[in-house]
């Protein structure tokens, strides 16, 4: 077993989760039916950290930075130490014309149709028309420069940009399809990042990214998920993962980590239950 290592305390962790709360869930509705808002203000979250509102060049739209292509992120800053981190959006609505879903068919469309439909082997003539069809996407939208990588570099730039002071301390962290993105981001400029419920990036890397990612020599991402959750399990993670095992009233357990109390339990008892977690490299 492996504890979380001095570069991600508990609170680090904690913060990170109130992050990814802090964007509106228009479709999901998670924040509105499982949110206990109590939880991250009880926590001093608002006491340490500032949602960043004057980047010029982006778009704002109640709090969230919308980047074309579809990406929404947020900037927050430490009131303790000159530090920045940025958070990625999750996964918002599943229909076909959806900048989120395009995305996501273009990352791993293949995949998840192999882990809904174990009948389209690998190697299959389905499994290779599949595949064609999310390269596909995924090149029209890099072409036009929309993909969800390519934009996020835009706001990176903006924003050191506007904090210079930031750029040593610069952060990211996601959740689900956010924590991707967080996590291409985080092995592309070397830097912590914090992960919850995503799916892996190796896959995407090796694949669509080979001439961006030609070296990795650092990992330093954390990536927390319920082992019950079937999400992660598209692609190869990098960095440590941690997992803990839900209890079983909790029908949705991707949306609950970071919207209900089982993920915020788990790191808030982190003492207690990482001694039975699974955490390794």
């Amino acid at each position: 077993l492996k504890m979380f290592t001095t570069r991600y305390e508990k609170n680090d962790i904690l913060d990170a989760l109130c992050m990814c709360r802090e964007f509106n869930t228009p479709v999901t509705n998670w924040k509105e039916q499982k949110l206990d808002v109590s939880q991250c203000k009880d926590h001093n979250f608002y006491d340490r950290w500032n949602i960043v509102l004057d980047i010029h060049g982006l778009q704002y739209e109640q709090n969230e930075i919308i980047l074309p292509g579809g990406l929404h992120a947020m900037v927050f800053e430490s009131n303790e130490k000159e530090t920045i981190t940025i958070a990625f959006r999750h996964q918002e609505g599943g229909m076909l014309w959806d900048s989120d879903q395009l995305e996501s068919m273009g990352l791993w469309g293949r995949d998840f149709v192999q882990q809904q439909a174990p009948s389209v082997k690998p190697g299959s003539l389905l499994s290779f028309i599949c595949k064609r069809i999310q390269i596909m996407i995924h090149y029209v939208r890099r072409t036009l420069k929309i993909d969800y990588f390519t934009q996020s570099q835009r706001l990176i730039q903006l924003v050191l940009s506007s904090k210079p002071n930031s750029k040593k301390n610069l952060q990211f962290t996601g959740y689900s399809l956010g924590g991707a993105i967080s996590q291409l981001n985080g092995l592309y400029h070397d830097t912590d990042t914090i992960a919850f419920a995503s799916v892996g990036v190796k896959d995407v890397i090796g694949q669509l990214y080979p001439k961006t990612f030609t070296k990795i020599t650092n990992e330093p991402i954390v990536h927390i998920f319920n082992e019950g959750d079937s999400v992660p399990t598209l692609d190869c993670q990098y960095g440590s993962v941690c997992t803990f095992k839900t209890s079983a009233t909790v029908e949705d357990v991707h949306g609950d980590l970071v919207y209900g109390n089982e993920g915020w339990m788990f790191l808030q008892e982190t003492e207690t239950v990482l001694s039975t977690a699974k955490c390794g490299s």
